[in-house]
């Protein structure tokens, strides 16, 4: 027989199976994959909440105020719920100098998108889903519409939750979140300094 003839019918017919039976495997094995990325956001999710934990450890945080005490609340003299029905215009009459002059000339573009961040979230909890609201803007000022919902702010190194209060209102996100840790002096070689941490104990 010459070397240079096609191959037989059978030796064909075999390949053309063999094509057909990876092909069919090769899609198995993608629909599998396609089911399985469901279960991994959940695990994801878990891995971010863990890592926050972990990034929040050692940093003073505001403290909540309960609504209990929210009744109490005066600013120059109105309620929450008065200040709450105001017009922007007769609210930032209230605020202090900075403050009023800052928000006269308009909100900059990081603090409209954080509003628009805040209302949707707003939404999304009234329809009984949680929702988490991070910003870089600290030096957003704190606006009645944002009294009760709990915003994350960046530090420098990891997001510090902020849960706003009326008490809260006219004042900067930043200034609730520092972007210092509390140092701490010990024993020589516990939690010390470089220039003591070969001194000889006693």
């Amino acid at each position: 027989m010459v070397s240079w003839m096609s191959k037989k019918p059978e030796e064909k017919a075999g390949a053309k199976a063999a094509a057909k039976a990876a092909g069919k495997a090769a899609e198995k094995a993608a629909e599998k994959a396609a089911e399985k990325p469901a279960a991994a956001p959940a695990a994801a999710v878990k891995e971010e909440e863990a890592g926050a934990e972990a990034g929040r450890k050692g940093w003073l945080m505001a403290a909540v105020i309960p609504q209990e005490e929210w009744k109490g609340f005066r600013y120059r003299g109105y309620t929450f719920e008065e200040i709450s029905k105001m017009s922007m215009e007769d609210f930032i009459k209230l605020l202090p100098a900075r403050q009023r002059r800052s928000l006269m000339r308009g909100l900059k573009p990081e603090h409209r998108r954080l509003l628009e961040k805040i209302r949707r979230a707003r939404k999304l909890m009234a329809e009984g889903k949680k929702v988490t609201i991070k910003t870089h803007a600290r030096d957003m000022i704190i606006l009645p519409e944002m009294v009760g919902l709990t915003i994350s702010v960046y530090n420098g190194i990891t997001y510090l939750p902020v849960t706003i209060s009326p008490w809260h209102v006219g004042h900067y996100l930043g200034e609730f979140v520092i972007t210092n840790k509390i140092v701490q002096h010990g024993e020589p070689g516990l939690k010390a300094t470089r220039s003591t941490l070969h001194i000889a104990s006693k």
